[in-house]
């Protein structure tokens, strides 16, 4: 008797069970999304936090001229809506609206941390979403919609969600990522030695964070590190900073660059063969970081057309 396999299980089982979904740029992901609304469709951003998800829904309010509405879900209630109201001339209770939620258009309303909402506050999420009203509020066409929210994997404290709600929306996964970021970093003057630091070490651009830990780096966290950095005064003051706002290890490999990584130039050193005369450990250990963030980043390709400089520096080592 033959098993029937699906379509996905087909795939599933061709590639070893491991399907990989994409994950989009931040332009990547406003494009897509701009899509999505003007289709009168619901999207949802997922990802990571502090990589601009909620930025996204302020830029396509901007550009497409809609009175933006943040909500908070984790924070809704339904007095933010309606309130019930006691008419003592007729005996009667009124239904208040407080105008928190716009019923008439062009208006965007950005619901964030949706996940992290507790499920009797998803309830009336879902109704908006689903039906475009709650309560005894409708919604006009030209009132739109986007979800934001944190993975399960990103130990941000979610909650699960209601399947016919996850059913109406479209899932755009989302990622940070490092190229774009330093166009917008050096437009905005973010300090120069992060960005130094993040070019030579892109895996500490952004990174889940690890259990029990409080700080760890995201787009966010460096900006935040940035606004401190150009008005510290000491060294210590740096590493303390550095600690509190992308983690103890990152921290420790940022001081490294601060000392030594400025001196050194992984694609002269690749590319031209010029091997640092210095081989004091941690110098060492900056320079091969360097090096290695260097051809992560430009891949196999770039590998084979420099294999005689990298063969030269793995020698060196």
């Amino acid at each position: 008797m033959n098993s029937y396999l699906s379509p996905l299980e087909t795939i599933k089982k061709f590639f070893g069970g491991f399907v990989m979904e994409r994950f989009l740029s931040f332009k990547e992901t406003k494009k897509v999304i701009k899509t999505i609304i003007k289709s009168g469709r619901v999207p949802f951003i997922w990802g990571p936090p502090g990589i601009g998800k909620s930025t996204i829904g302020r830029d396509i309010a901007s550009e497409m001229n809609l009175a933006l509405y943040p909500l908070d879900a984790p924070l809704f209630q339904s007095v933010d809506y309606q309130a019930p109201i006691p008419n003592h001339q007729s005996k009667k209770v009124e239904i208040y609206r407080n105008g928190f939620l716009p019923e008439k258009g062009p208006a965007l309303i950005l619901i964030e941390d949706l996940p992290h909402a507790k499920p009797y506050q998803q309830i009336p999420i879902m109704q908006m979403v689903l039906d475009k009203r709650i309560g005894c509020m409708n919604f006009a066409d030209d009132v739109y919609f986007i979800a934001t929210g944190n993975r399960e994997e990103d130990l941000a404290g979610t909650n699960p969600m209601p399947s016919p709600l996850l059913n109406r929306m479209i899932h755009i996964n989302m990622a940070a990522d490092f190229d774009e970021w330093e166009v917008w970093a050096k437009s905005e003057e973010v300090h120069e030695d992060i960005i130094g630091f993040l070019k030579a070490f892109p895996a500490e651009f952004s990174k889940l964070p690890e259990e029990g830990k409080k700080a760890f780096p995201t787009p966010r966290s460096w900006h935040m590190f940035s606004d401190c950095l150009k008005n510290i005064s000491s060294e210590d003051e740096v590493r303390i900073l550095a600690e509190g706002t992308v983690g103890g290890a990152t921290a420790g490999m940022f001081m490294a660059y601060r000392k030594y990584l400025k001196e050194i130039d992984p694609v002269e050193i690749i590319e031209k063969g010029k091997i640092p005369l210095e081989n004091a450990r941690d110098k060492m250990f900056a320079t091969i970081q360097s090096v290695t963030g260097l051809l992560k980043k430009k891949g196999e390709k770039y590998i084979k057309q420099y294999k005689d400089g990298i063969t030269k520096f793995f020698s060196w080592l």
